[in-house]
């Protein structure tokens, strides 16, 4: 078996080998991580502050003039975590699907001199 870094989130079986999915790369990797780090609640971990605002804005009804405060939160949070990313994107809209409000967040971004892109829907 190759040698990996970490498990890809979110969480896959991989049927080649019985297991769950793994990254053999440092850009997997790192995207992995943002991914945790933007679904974990901040606080919900004990012993850790680690975690973002996006779960808690789930259940929010968020004005237009909110979205560009809360990209730019999201921004510092991910700068602050992620020392090593460089963010050149981050755009965050809600949207209506029947009855019910969605979350898109699209992030770009450069790891390792590649431009990468991350698209989370909660």
């Amino acid at each position: 078996m190759k040698q990996s870094g970490s498990l890809l989130f979110p969480f896959k079986q991989n049927n080649e080998n019985d297991c769950l999915e793994r990254a053999y790369t440092v850009e997997d990797t790192v995207i992995s991580s943002i991914k945790v780090f933007l679904i974990t609640r901040k606080g919900s971990r004990v012993g850790s502050d680690i975690g973002s605002i996006l779960p808690s804005l789930k259940f929010s009804l968020i004005n237009s003039s909110q979205i560009k405060t809360y990209e730019k939160e999201i921004e510092k949070e991910l700068i602050e975590n992620f020392p090593g990313v460089d963010f050149i994107n981050i755009k965050l809209e809600q949207k209506r699907i029947e009855n019910s409000f969605t979350l898109k967040l699209d992030i770009q971004l450069f790891i390792l001199e590649k431009e990468l892109n991350i698209e989370l829907t909660v």
